[in-house]
């Protein structure tokens, strides 16, 4: 068998049975994951303690049971999240729309020399390069701010 080559068997990226059941409970129940997170960062999730009615049932005197403004969402209708929880919700959703980026790291010797070739085209790329980097600020640029 060729090193590299693949024969049979299920196809990279392809889901996996437990995969497959999970997502087709999630979807028969009409639950869908990134709405939820989406909602609790925007703020937007109704309340789970009335049911997004504003109103809870409560023993009132006599034992009688009368309708009261929600005690966990105040009336509001909507699920009161901390601003961690949101901006948890919102780093996580955002994984998901935009790439990760690597860090980069520039270390050079600390005796390291910049040799530069006598050639205005090449001095203005390399001082664009060391300002992109921080490496520098445009006051030691010729004709900088400075």
């Amino acid at each position: 068998m060729t090193k590299g080559v693949r024969y049979g068997g299920r196809q990279k990226g392809t889901k996996n049975k437990e995969q497959v059941d999970v997502a087709g409970k999630l979807r028969a129940m009409g639950f869908d994951p990134f709405e939820a997170m989406a909602q609790l960062a925007s703020g937007t999730a109704p309340c789970t303690g009335c049911f997004a009615t504003g109103k809870a049932k409560s023993l009132g005197k006599g034992g009688k049971v009368v309708s009261v403004t929600c005690p966990k969402c105040l009336g509001t209708k909507k699920e009161n999240v901390s601003h961690e929880l949101r901006g948890n919700m919102a780093k996580e959703l955002a994984k998901y729309v935009a790439p990760q980026l690597k860090a980069i790291e520039y270390s050079a010797p600390p005796d390291a020399t910049l040799r530069l070739k006598n050639n205005r085209r090449e001095l203005a790329r390399r001082f664009a390069f060391a300002l992109s980097l921080g490496l520098m600020d445009d006051t030691a640029v010729p004709g900088g701010s400075g």
